[in-house]
């Protein structure tokens, strides 16, 4: 029976590399980076809430419509939550924050960022050589990067829907649907995984392309089914609605950040079968 077994795992592990699986999935340390990115991210609230707005209105769009957009795509128990939030910084004097000011905000997300990267690079076994606020500069700039990319992507779909507008039939294509919505998530995604700062433990493009598209897939039916898990704990515990609005939303972070891994681990599970990584099972090593 064991040798059976054995023998079965053997065959997998040499057609689907399972036990490469095995051990990225070990090196994840899955269990703990949820908890910290969750930890983090509510320690960046507000300057993540800062940045949103900032985009928003350098874009010409309104915070209301932005709420519309996050009601359409998050849980309801995480929207409830963030809505009061975002609209309180919205209505602030944002204008006083472009100045050298957005450079500190921007430091501050990045150690949100590098929560996720040191993830990636211990799932790659791979150690970024310097000083560690140099690996943190890494993750500052990486972050400005995507920034960057995310609101010259906006910009140019706002120029390109000003003249699709104007073209019989084709204003449908330029309305801010859901489908955009989650396209513009998987782009950012994409960019994410494939530009890491450290050229060793980027997946390959068609590895990314596949890793980003399964982490849209699980994102979204993460918040299908939180959304009923999240509404029967809220209903069930009314009382303690503050309380538990904020517990729903560090689970719902605890999740995404698990989901990302999962999506990490599997580009690099990936890149195994076309030998980009070398032939060698890392398991093996």
């Amino acid at each position: 029976m064991t040798k059976s077994f054995k023998n079965t795992w053997d065959f997998l592990d040499r057609k689907l590399h399972i036990n490469d699986l095995v051990t990225y999935f070990s090196r994840s340390q899955i269990t703990m980076v949820g908890p910290t990115f969750a930890y983090y991210v509510l320690l960046t609230l507000f300057p993540l809430l800062i940045t949103v707005v900032l985009l928003i209105s350098a874009m010409d769009i309104s915070a209301m419509r932005l709420n519309h957009m996050m009601a359409d795509f998050l849980p309801a128990s995480v929207h409830d939550f963030l809505s009061p939030v975002l609209t309180s910084v919205a209505h602030a004097d944002t204008k006083s924050y472009w100045s050298l000011s957005i450079l500190f905000i921007f430091w501050s997300l990045s150690r949100v960022t590098s929560v996720l990267r040191d993830c990636f690079n211990r799932i790659t076994d791979t150690e970024e050589t310097g000083l560690p606020i140099l690996t943190r500069f890494w993750s500052f700039i990486w972050l400005l990067l995507m920034v960057v990319a995310f609101t010259a992507m906006a910009f140019a779909g706002n120029i390109l829907a000003v003249y699709l507008h104007k073209i019989p039939g084709l204003a449908v294509w330029v309305a801010p649907t859901r489908i955009l919505l989650l396209l513009g998530m998987w782009l950012v995604l994409l960019w994410m995984n494939y530009q890491l700062p450290a050229k060793a433990a980027r997946p390959p493009f068609l590895a990314s392309l596949a890793g980003s598209l399964l982490d849209l897939l699980l994102l979204n039916g993460l918040n299908k089914v939180f959304a009923l898990l999240a509404s029967f704990q809220v209903g069930k515990y009314s009382f303690y609605q503050s309380l538990t609005s904020i517990t729903i939303f560090l689970l719902w972070l605890n999740l995404v950040a698990d989901i990302l891994v999962i999506g990490f681990v599997v580009m690099t599970w990936l890149a195994g079968f076309r030998g980009i990584r070398g032939e060698k099972n890392v398991s093996e090593e």
